[in-house]
């Protein structure tokens, strides 16, 4: 959500732990197996079977957060807000950014070099914003790069996802699944494919549709913008 206020300034008000706790909840669901629990629930079907390893980590197959090595790609306010979330159900967390270091104590890796970084990577969460060099940021190469176990989240922005690639991925088993909240096309048509792919979670767009704070950051702001003084979460256009 932006406020526009004078001298053509706009207030980023999206609260970053409402998109960090959706981008948390399509991880749980996809890689727990929610989608068949549900289809189950709707035949009324009692089966045991999705959950029948007695191993955490069964052969081909990721069943968990737990142990898992979740690589946060768009490591900003809401990557650093989800990170101790998935380390608190037991993942390891990484950053990518454009360049490589440690922000809030997890190991940042540059975007440069990501390639590498995918083929160790169970959950890919994506969180970029949409400008030039992010459009298809994922694409098949990329995916390619990922096990075959590994679920794909974006939180972020369609456009940074090449939905081609992603489906092609999911319809030959290349990758395990994945969960959009965001799609290129918004909303997104009735007869586009990705409602019929298997293995993917669709949410429409609702991660950060609630603003916590909201009321507060304005009126902070309109008491600064009064007193000539620099505002909170400016966004420089």
């Amino acid at each position: 959500m932006k406020l526009l206020v004078p001298n053509d300034i706009h207030l980023d008000i999206d609260a970053p732990d409402g998109v960090a706790e959706h981008a948390l909840a399509l991880a749980l669901a996809g890689v727990r197996r929610f989608p068949l629990v549900l289809d189950n629930h709707a035949a009324h079907r009692w089966d045991r079977s999705l959950f029948d390893s007695p191993e955490l980590r069964p052969e081909g197959r990721l069943t968990s957060l737990i142990g898992a090595s979740v690589l946060v790609w768009g490591f900003g306010s809401i990557g650093t807000t989800l990170a101790p979330l998935l380390e608190a159900v037991g993942a390891t967390v990484a950053g990518v950014a454009r360049s490589a270091g440690t922000r809030d104590g997890y190991r940042v890796v540059a975007e440069a070099d990501i390639e590498a970084e995918l083929g160790r990577t169970d959950v890919l969460v994506m969180i970029l914003p949409t400008a030039p060099d992010t459009t298809k940021a994922l694409n098949a190469r990329r995916l390619a790069a990922l096990p075959p176990t590994s679920w794909v989240v974006n939180v972020g922005r369609g456009s940074t996802v090449d939905e081609d690639a992603l489906l092609a991925a999911l319809r030959e088993g290349r990758i395990a699944g994945a969960a959009l909240d965001v799609t290129a096309a918004e909303s997104l048509p009735a007869d586009s494919p990705l409602w019929d792919a298997p293995n993917l979670i669709i949410t429409p767009h609702v991660a950060g549709g609630r603003p916590l704070g909201a009321g507060e950051l304005t009126s902070r702001n309109l008491r600064k913008l009064l007193a000539g003084e620099p505002l909170d979460n400016a966004v420089a256009r």
